[in-house]
């Protein structure tokens, strides 16, 4: 702990020191700021339009964030950024599949940052004229990913440390894998879907569809409005609290935590434990250590 926090104080030692000497050579307010904020130091690369044909992207980012929106352009097309010559973005096109890869040679001290960049320029934005794009696979580092108002057979997501945003999607099947992070929903109609978070928070406002699987080692997950049929929440540490508003004799429950509570509307319970065949809305959810609540 103490290596962690000499550390942490060496970083603003050195921010310090560099406002100090910018000032002291003469440097101005933006002078200064180019040295936290690199904005400037990317270039904007020609937008890459997507072929009619593509029914299938794949990105894979060592340090970026993505963002897949509609457009009302006439050809669907990526907009992108790179950081002087230590970047590169790859595009591949291959039987429908347009695959991008993105590759950071810079050196960055694992503990110790003292700049960065805005969205603006570090976000790789994917915009679709249609909903002829079906499946989508995004890999990312160390960034966020953010989706809206799309439509997919297949999403699937990967996040070492970062965050992710979906709103008004439709998609069918989806499969979200988060070391570190935060997911947030504000509306989502899914067939099937599926989240693995390590350590983080998933939040959803309105979710309808058929099948709702959490997994949280250590998290908490909030569900504003539920209307999935099928639901399994299971969390090491942590809580769930969940608002359905569906009539209460439709809905069955297998739930037990080993160190926690269980409220289900208003009613304190030590375990539940339905024959869940005999309802049609069901909640399988299991808990090390928290609390259940569902209004």
């Amino acid at each position: 702990m103490k290596i962690f926090k000499a550390i942490i104080l060496f970083g603003f030692i050195i921010g310090a020191l560099l406002i100090v000497i910018g000032f002291v050579a003469g440097g101005s307010i933006s002078g200064v700021k180019d040295v936290f904020v690199w904005d400037s130091r990317y270039v904007k690369q020609e937008n890459y339009l997507i072929d009619n044909s593509v029914n299938e992207i794949e990105i894979n980012s060592d340090s970026r964030n993505i963002k897949i929106n509609k457009t009302d352009e006439k050809n669907s097309f990526i907009e992108y950024y790179l950081y002087e010559n230590k970047e590169t973005i790859g595009f591949e096109l291959n039987n429908n599949k347009l695959s991008i890869k993105q590759k950071d040679s810079r050196f960055k001290f694992p503990w110790v940052s003292i700049g960065g960049a805005t969205k603006k320029v570090s976000t790789i934005i994917v915009n679709l004229t249609n909903d002829d794009v079906k499946k989508l696979k995004l890999t990312t580092s160390s960034g966020s990913v953010e989706l809206e108002n799309i439509k997919a057979d297949f999403l699937d997501i990967k996040i070492n440390s970062g965050s992710l945003k979906i709103e008004n999607g439709v998609l069918n099947n989806t499969n979200v894998s988060i070391d570190s992070g935060s997911t947030t929903i504000t509306k989502l109609t899914t067939n099937s879907a599926k989240f693995d978070v390590d350590s983080g928070r998933v939040s959803i406002a309105e979710i309808f569809g058929e099948i709702l699987d959490i997994n949280i080692d250590s998290g908490s997950i909030r569900i504003t409005d539920n209307n999935i049929k099928k639901n399994k929440f299971k969390i090491d540490s942590g809580s769930i609290r969940v608002t359905d508003k569906r009539e209460k004799n439709k809905i069955g429950y297998k739930a037990k935590t080993s160190s926690g509570s269980i409220k289900v509307f208003g009613e304190k319970y030590n375990e539940l434990s339905d024959r869940l065949e005999l309802f049609e809305i069901i909640y399988e959810i299991n808990i090390s250590s928290g609390s259940i609540t569902i209004s």
